[in-house]
């Protein structure tokens, strides 16, 4: 029952190394992107912390343990200036400082998982997007009875394909008036982009499509040759293409 919190340490050594990290819809570097008095202590990451040199950098990316801390155990320091001096990462998983709302001990069997990359090269937010997604979403694994038949053709490699490396498929979901996919589109690198859309699925003589905002609302609808979708993407933007 005594006050006390836990960290794994991850202590990065990478010569003129610098933070990034993924937030909701985007990324920002800790302390340089921040706004007065918001909190430098510790801080919620999405997918991935990226530490990058001018010639290498290094991917990390916590499963379990969102927050972290950047340069040292900063807990209850409640700093106004985050002056980071090395690389070490401190993944904050648990502790037992709070007095209401929280129980009192915490015990048991816990597991916390980790993946880590590294590549030459500087800074690429495109790239530390694409290993924190699929850390945070493996491939899934579905029974098939013997000798079943797809439909699809052998070389079909997914379900749905983008041809640009800044942009990612985010979701797809039943479009929100029911009529047909939504399939959200975010760009990650910071680089404005036309991006091909492309699907197995579409055989048909043509697919009809429309282009929304993330609120999915109306726009023109048009008309386009099979498995060819082009859209316009703006740097670190969203865009919802709707498919029937």
């Amino acid at each position: 029952y005594d006050a006390e919190g836990a960290y794994f340490a991850f202590p990065f050594k990478m010569d003129g190394g610098k933070f990034k990290f993924e937030i909701a819809d985007g990324a920002m570097a800790p302390e340089t992107d921040q706004l007065p008095n918001t909190s430098r202590d510790w801080q919620a990451v999405q997918n991935w912390v990226e530490l990058a040199g001018p010639k290498a950098a290094v991917v990390w990316s916590p499963i379990e343990a969102p927050l972290v801390e950047f340069g040292d155990i900063n807990t209850g320091k409640w700093l106004k200036k985050l002056d980071l001096k090395n690389g070490s990462v401190f993944s904050y998983v648990m502790n037992s400082y709070w007095h209401t709302n929280f129980k009192a001990a915490q015990g048991g069997t816990l597991v916390f998982r980790y993946a880590l990359t590294s590549r030459p090269g500087a800074a690429d937010s495109a790239k530390a997007t694409r290993f924190g997604a699929e850390i945070h979403t493996p491939l899934s694994a579905a029974w098939l009875p013997e000798k079943n038949k797809g439909t699809l053709a052998a070389d079909a490699m997914s379900f749905f394909e983008v041809d640009k490396p800044n942009v990612i498929i985010q979701a797809v979901k039943p479009a929100a008036d029911g009529e047909g996919v939504a399939v959200r589109l975010r760009e990650v690198g910071g680089i404005a982009a036309e991006v091909h859309l492309t699907s197995p699925l579409w055989t048909s003589d043509y697919v009809s499509f429309r282009v929304t905002d993330i609120a999915e609302t109306p726009a023109n609808t048009f008309k386009v040759v099979p498995k060819s979708v082009f859209v316009q993407m703006k740097p670190f933007g969203l865009a919802t293409v709707i498919i029937k």
